[in-house]
Parts: structure tokens; sequence; C-alpha cells
């Protein structure tokens, strides 16, 4: 195994061209990217995503994701629909995976046993340079081993890392300790059902002209999100004691939705880890202290193909006292939400999410 450190302006071609080197004869390489450590080997290698794959478990039903230099090299290896395309147009390079239909082009392993691909354009200049010159895609997924936590230093991913699989690692790319940011998003666009959010997002709208603004703020980092998520849910703290209680969350993607969510776990003292349930659907999360009890049902709707699907979610089944419900994308199918939410008693409240700049988002909180 061999390690180069990466520092501004030295030995950048020649780092590149060794990590060229080594893909093309199915190595596998740490590499550093906008969110943490990644694996990778040259995806359409066989031989090297089996050394992959022995070094890292897929969860079934689950794709790799590949990092892919730009649109063009990404329709090569996947249909790309127009939910597809706008994400590339608006989201990236940048911190969001796409999942789209594949064309069966990469070596056996990478797509899902559902024919999905996971594709990347990293917001990382190292990682695109690579693909770029090597000319095929090469894997994206974390260089943590399954159950351990994600790699911001080459130091952790050592220490967490059994000597076996590191003696499968050909050569590691060192760029120092790594900004702690999340991991990407999970988008999956195979649906397609864009069209489907239009009709919601107008009643949703509506609704918001009609109620009033009970907080606000302009959160500039992942942590200012959750800190507000966690003060809407501390002014609330008590109304599932005597009823169901429904956020309605609405935002482009990475507007910081889950992050809110994650605020309202910690006021209900959840020690769980909160992330997006976007192939779950729905997560659980039970709370107890004090006299409080019950759940945190934390819901995504992006991939819900209509009101049926939503039905059968079971998410009404949390109408209940002592449930809180936070719907992602709530948007979707407000109407049905609302009536269901009335039928149930419930209080419900919409939280609207915007992106002000890269950095900031305006977060506004209305009731009736």
């Amino acid at each position: 195994m061999k390690t180069l450190r990466l520092e501004k302006g030295k030995s950048y071609k020649r780092i590149i061209q060794e990590a060229i080197n080594t893909l093309e004869v199915s190595g596998m390489i740490v590499y550093p990217t906008e969110t943490c450590y990644g694996i990778g080997v040259d995806a359409t290698d066989q031989a090297a995503v089996d050394k992959l794959m022995k070094y890292k478990s897929r969860r079934e039903g689950k794709p790799l994701s590949v990092a892919v230099s730009d649109r063009e090299m990404a329709s090569k290896y996947a249909e790309i629909n127009d939910l597809a395309d706008n994400l590339y147009k608006n989201y990236l390079p940048g911190p969001v995976t796409v999942i789209s239909k594949g064309l069966g082009k990469l070596a056996k392993g990478v797509e899902s046993e559902f024919g999905t691909l996971g594709i990347r354009i990293p917001d990382y200049p190292l990682i695109l340079d690579i693909v770029s010159k090597l000319g095929r895609p090469v894997t994206s997924t974390s260089a943590n081993i399954s159950y351990k936590n994600r790699p911001y230093s080459i130091e952790a991913l050592l220490k967490d890392t059994p000597e076996k699989q590191l003696d499968l690692i050909d050569l590691i790319i060192d760029a120092g300790e790594l900004p702690h940011n999340e991991p990407s998003t999970v988008v999956d666009t195979t649906l397609n059902n864009l069209n489907v959010m239009r009709a919601g997002s107008l009643k949703f709208n509506q609704n918001l002209t009609e109620d009033k603004i009970i907080f606000a703020a302009n959160t500039k980092s992942v942590q200012e999100t959750e800190n507000f998520g966690a003060m809407v849910m501390l002014k609330f703290i008590d109304t599932p004691l005597k009823q169901p209680f429904v956020l309605a969350l609405k935002g482009e993607l990475g507007a910081g939705k889950t992050q809110f969510v994650k605020g309202l776990a910690k006021s209900l003292k959840i020690a769980d880890q909160i992330s997006s349930p976007t192939y779950t659907l729905i997560d659980e999360y039970k709370y107890n202290f004090g006299h409080r009890k019950g759940y945190l049902a934390h819901m995504d709707t992006w991939r819900v193909d209509g009101v049926e699907e939503l039905i059968r979610t079971g998410y009404s089944d949390y109408l209940q006292p002592g449930n809180v419900l936070a719907i992602e994308w709530a948007d979707k199918f407000f109407a049905e939400i609302e009536n269901q939410t009335k039928a149930s008693g419930a209080k419900m409240i919409k939280v609207d999410f915007e992106h002000i700049s890269e950095s900031e988002r305006r977060i506004r909180v209305y009731e009736e």
C-alpha cells in the first residue's frame, strides 16, 4: 500500500498519474472528496469491482455509486430522464447521488439487483481530473468498511479498518483532515414523478398565504438548522400529550429538511442517528422522557408515486396522541395529508425551507 500526500501546488499531476496507473491494473485507491474519503476502482473492471466487494459489502438492492466527470459520461452508463436532467443542471457537481436506470455497461455488482445505478459528479477537482483522464467511471462509495464511521482522515480510516481489508488497498491519497460534511443526498429519479409535485405544492402555498408565521430564521450552517428545529419542537413539546403533532415540510433538495428533523429528535431526547428516509419512506424513533412518550415518525414522500401509494405507506397509523410526524416533501400530497390530519384531530404546522445562497437558508414556520 502506497500513500501520497496531497498538498496544494505540490506533485498534483504526479498523484493523478499514480492514481490512473493504479486503476488501470485493477488497483484500488482511497481518495478525498467534498464529503469524506472515498474508495475507488475502475467501475468497468470486473476484477477490480470484485476486489472492492471483498473490502466493502453492498447492501442488497442498493447500487454502488460511481463518480463521473460530467453529464455526458453519465449518459453512457445510465438513462437520464427529465427529473435526473434537472438535478444534473442545478445540483451537480455537488454532494448529490442521482439514482437512475443503468444501461448494464459496468462490471457486475455496481448496478443493483433492480438495474439501478447511483451517479455522482463530486465537487472536488482531484477525483474529477482522475475520472476525466481515465475516461471511465470510478466507484465513489465511502472508504469505511460496513458499520464503521465515515472517514474524514486517513488516520481514522487506518484505525477502524482491519489489516485484512487494508491489504486490499493499493494507493492512498492523503489530503489531511477533511471537513466533517454530511454524506451526499441520494435522489431516486427512476419514477420521474416530478409532475406529481405541482398540484400539491400549489395547495401547500395557498395555505401559507392564509396562515401566520410563528417562527422564522436564516440559518448559515447545518448546526444552526438543527438548533432551529430543536427550538420549534420545544415550543410544541406538550402538544403530543393531547393530540398527534404533524410538521409538513416543504423545500428544495438540500434545503435543510432532514437537518431540521434532527433538531426535533434532539428536543425529544432521541439518541438515534437521524438520516433521510428516502428509501425506507418512513423511519420511526421511540422517545420516552418524563411523562412524555411516543414515536417520532420521519417520512419522505419523494419516491411515493400517487395518493394510493401514499396511503399504503401507513403514515396515518402514526396519527395518534403521543406521536410526532415530520413529513418531507409534504407539498406533493398536501391535500390528502391535510385531510387525514384534520380527521385525526392532529395539530399541524407548515415549515417552508428556501435557499438564500449556497450556505444560507430561510426557514419559516406557519400555523393556522
